[in-house]
C-alpha cells in the first residue's frame, strides 16, 4: 500500500513503530512537524508552513520546502494533508498534533472530513487506528481502548465480542462515543457497519499496527 507520512506539531510519540511502512513512505513536516521527525529519525521529501513554530531552522537548509505567509486560510497541517491529496496519496498516516490547545484539535479533526481520515494517528499519548468494515488487532488482556468516529459527521455502528463491556450495534457518532472499554483477550476483532470509526489505543507501542 502507497503511503503518506505527514509529521505536524503538538505532542508526538517518542518512537515509530517497526512495522510502520515508512520505507517507500512520502513523508511530508508540517511547520515544527520537522522538529518532531528529525527526533524521530524521519527524512522528509518536503516541508511546509510558515515555520513561525519551528525551533531548528537550520533543518530547512537541508530539505526542500514550501513557506507560507503567517496570514493565510489553511493551517500547516491542513496545508501538508492537501499537498499529499493532490499528489494522489489516499492512504496517510497523522503523527503528532497531541496534547495542544483544543482549537488545534479540533481543527485537525474537522480536516478529516475534507481530505479524508488518516488510516493511523499517532500521538504521545494514543494511537487511533481507522476501521471501516472487518479489523483485528494484537492486543494485550485488560488493555484499555475507546472507540470515536472517524470524522465529525461520522455515523456508524460497532460489534465486538472481544470487550468487557461487548458491544452489538453499538451507535458512534459525534455525541455517541465508547470510552474506556477493556480487551478480555490477546486478539481483538471489531466491526465497523455504516460508517468508519477509529479505535483509540493509549500508550501506543510496537504491535498495534
Amino acid at each position: 500500500m502507497k503511503i503518506a507520512i505527514v509529521v505536524t506539531g503538538g505532542n508526538a510519540p517518542l518512537f515509530i513503530p517497526d512495522t510502520l511502512p515508512i520505507n517507500d513512505a512520502y513523508i511530508i513536516a508540517a511547520d515544527s512537524g520537522l522538529d518532531i521527525a528529525e527526533i524521530l529519525g524521519l527524512k522528509c521529501d518536503l516541508a511546509v508552513g510558515d515555520f513561525d513554530s519551528i525551533k531548528n531552522l537550520t533543518l530547512l537548509s537541508n530539505i526542500s520546502f514550501k513557506e507560507y505567509p503567517i496570514d493565510k486560510d489553511y493551517s500547516d497541517t491542513e496545508l501538508a494533508i492537501k499537498h499529499i491529496k493532490d499528489k494522489g496519496y489516499e492512504n496517510y498516516v497523522l503523527i503528532g498534533g497531541g496534547e495542544g490547545r483544543m482549537d488545534h484539535l479540533l481543527n485537525i479533526w474537522s480536516l478529516f472530513d475534507k481530505y479524508g481520515s488518516p488510516i493511523c494517528w499517532i500521538t504521545r499519548k494514543e494511537a487511533m487506528y481507522l476501521v471501516d468494515g472487518k479489523r483485528s488487532f494484537v492486543t494485550a488482556n485488560g488493555e484499555s481502548l475507546s472507540i470515536i468516529p472517524a470524522t465529525l459527521q461520522e455515523k456508524a455502528e460497532v460489534n465486538c465480542d472481544d470487550l468487557k463491556w461487548k458491544l452489538k450495534n453499538y451507535k458512534v457518532n459525534n455525541s455517541h462515543l465508547s470510552l474506556s472499554n477493556e480487551v478480555t483477550k490477546g486478539n481483538l476483532s471489531l466491526e465497523s457497519k455504516g460508517g468508519k470509526v477509529y479505535v483509540v489505543f493509549e500508550n501506543p507501542r510496537e504491535n498495534h499496527w
